[in-house]
């Protein structure tokens, strides 16, 4: 009976060293994503942390050493928009601290990249095709005349729209028609681009040519065609070049 009881006592004190262990040693883990994980800027970033601790008390999500968000509720479940952070690698780092103040850090790295594919350095849609790289609402690929092979971006629509991505300093383009073209680069608005009054007879302009400048490197470019009132929205885009 005696010989029992030691034996009871040992596995004691084997209980609660091992719980003194688990304690000292608390940690926490990232389960995702993956050091080293690629994301597209238009893709969610779901962040799973594990700890060793039930009795954790909150974990905050750093990005680049600036706190993201954070939780005291299990599941440590977050999710990043990958749109809030730029293109290039960051740092994910999250820091567990349990009810005993004890504290754990992790982190990997991620890279981000754009949802866009550059456009050529020159861009005539010569082909009839929309180059890689760049979006469109309202705007299609349209000859000329019927019986020209020259192609152009060519719209009809009111607030129709046309983006692109290009690392650059200057950029031209031509544009004709009727209307009124409100020019952005990242989402800042450069210029309203009034072009003739054209009524639905027709009228409005010729090829003309803009050129603007831009700090060198990347940026979105975006062309919205408005009419004005009682004429028929017409308008081209053309021959736009990157430099």
């Amino acid at each position: 009976m005696k010989r029992l009881i030691n034996i009871t006592f040992v596995l004691t004190l084997l209980l609660i060293s091992s719980c003194s262990k688990s304690k000292d040693n608390y940690y926490c883990s990232i389960v995702a994503p993956q050091n080293e994980q690629e994301f597209y800027e238009d893709e969610d970033i779901q962040v799973s942390v594990e700890t060793s601790d039930n009795g954790t008390h909150t974990v905050l999500l750093y990005i680049d050493n600036k706190c993201y968000t954070g939780s005291s509720d299990f599941p440590y479940n977050f999710k990043i928009n990958a749109g809030d952070l730029l293109p290039g690698t960051h740092t994910v780092r999250v820091k567990a601290q349990n009810n005993d103040g004890k504290q754990s850090e992790a982190s990997v790295n991620i890279s981000v990249k754009s949802s866009n594919y550059e456009s050529p350095d020159s861009v005539s849609f010569s082909d009839g095709k929309l180059p890689v790289g760049w979006q469109t609402n309202g705007w299609h690929i349209s000859p000329v005349n019927p019986f020209d092979d020259q192609f152009f971006l060519f719209t009809k629509t009111d607030n129709a729209s046309v983006t692109t991505l290009k690392t650059c300093s200057i950029i031209e383009f031509y544009i004709k028609g009727y209307g009124r073209v409100s020019f952005f680069v990242d989402n800042l608005l450069i210029d309203n681009i009034s072009l003739a009054q054209g009524g639905p007879d027709g009228g409005g302009i010729d090829w003309k040519k803009y050129e603007y400048e831009s700090p060198e490197g990347l940026h979105t470019f975006k062309w919205v065609y408005h009419s004005y009132p009682g004429d028929m929205p017409r308008a081209g885009l053309d021959a736009i070049r990157f430099r």
